[in-house]
């Protein structure tokens, strides 16, 4: 079996409707998770919502084109919408330069 690429597998993710605003969410609030000055509840609301993300028993399985990862974007979006008094501009600075990485 051949091995896909960091290239090649970021390339297939893109062709998946709205993957990429649902990337760059997540990596904003994996970067309020790794800020020292966001507060431990908040951090907590970001490792939920990001477990949420990867566990692969949610309401919507995400093998459900498109439709899979709407509870995802939801949830992710949830916790944004609360964790807002936290984000800094720095936080998605971060989240930009971790999705140009990926």
């Amino acid at each position: 079996m051949s091995e896909l690429s960091h290239t090649q597998l970021w390339s297939k993710l893109k062709q998946i409707r709205g993957i990429e605003h649902l990337l760059r969410k997540a990596l904003l609030l994996h970067a309020l998770m790794s800020d020292a000055d966001v507060p431990r509840s908040s951090k907590i609301i970001a490792v939920t919502a990001l477990v949420y993300l990867v566990n692969p028993f949610d309401a919507i399985p995400d093998v459900t084109p498109f439709l899979g990862y709407v509870d995802d974007l939801a949830v992710i979006m949830g916790a944004l919408k609360k964790l807002s008094k936290d984000i800094q501009p720095h936080h998605e600075a971060q989240a930009q330069q971790m999705l140009e990485r990926l």
